[in-house]
């Protein structure tokens, strides 16, 4: 019985869609976000120092930052990307495959 119960309250429960989720009320400014990355720079020998030229952008996915750094000038494949979430945590980062292979590392 006991059993069941607990199955008719998993049917009964809608899930929340990813709509309705909410992010935090508090934003990231540019300035936040470059100051996280630099910070996991810093505490993150995996993490490859910044172009010595670059530009930035900053992309919102729902509830989370994506802080894209590109080599200037532009070429394909020279850019890294960092995902921070809607707290100010670094998540992952992603280096491009052409930067990966002049000897910089991947996460």
């Amino acid at each position: 019985m006991r059993a069941w119960l607990a199955m008719s309250m998993l049917v009964l429960a809608a899930p929340l869609s990813l709509a309705e989720m909410a992010c935090p009320e508090r934003q990231f400014s540019a300035e936040e976000l470059t100051a996280i990355v630099a910070a996991a720079r810093e505490n993150r020998p995996d993490i490859p120092p910044r172009y010595d030229d670059y530009r930035v952008r900053i992309e919102r996915v729902r509830c989370l930052y994506i802080y894209l750094e590109y080599a200037v000038p532009d070429e394909p494949g020279r850019h890294v990307a960092f995902t921070i979430d809607p707290y100010g945590e670094l998540m992952s980062f992603d280096v491009s495959e052409s930067r990966a292979g002049a000897g910089q590392t991947e996460e």
